[in-house]
């Protein structure tokens, strides 16, 4: 038995807006197509028995768009309920992605599965002024240095990954 340990640094991006949770969340819901996606997806994932069904099923749930949700969590609710309160800010955890993306750096690097697909909080304030929404920027999760080398092929992959995120916070925050 062995074990090699990979050290490295994520950067956790905040982009902090002034609009209503509410409107960040069904601006995020959209852009996820959400009501295509989740549970569906999984499934998709589970009994895709070619590339062309996979292809398909991922373009009919994305409608076009870069990702597709796979799962969101509401915690202002569970946080509530172990409270025994009703004021908890809202906050929703999003898993999403887009598996043909994913595959694109799996072929060169199978353990970037660990942190495929994305995760996304969105998270109203505590005095109710706005929302933040929260990621790790996918290059510095993704793209992990092995014996102090980076694989250029999956780092290349990461940015795009990168630049689709941001599109997407830039769009769901926009005042």
């Amino acid at each position: 038995m062995s074990l090699r340990i990979d050290e490295f640094t994520a950067r956790r991006l905040v982009w902090d807006t002034p609009l209503a949770v509410d409107v960040v969340i069904a601006r995020l819901n959209e852009e996820l197509n959400k009501e295509k996606g989740g549970l569906k997806m999984i499934q998709l994932l589970r009994t895709a028995k070619n590339r062309e069904e996979l292809e398909q099923g991922v373009q009919e749930m994305s409608g076009g768009k870069d990702f597709v949700e796979f799962i969101s969590a509401p915690y202002h609710n569970w946080r509530n309920a172990y409270n025994g309160a009703t004021d908890a800010p809202k906050a929703i955890q999003y898993i999403f992605g887009n598996p043909i993306f994913a595959e694109n750096i799996m072929k060169h690097d199978s353990l970037a599965a660990l942190n495929i697909p994305l995760r996304l909080l969105v998270t109203e304030r505590a005095d109710r002024t706005g929302t933040q929404v929260v990621y790790l920027q996918p290059s510095t999760i993704i793209a992990i240095p092995v014996d102090g080398n980076v694989n250029t092929e999956v780092m290349a992959a990461a940015k795009i990954l990168d630049a689709k995120v941001e599109k997407m916070v830039r769009n769901i925050t926009a005042v």
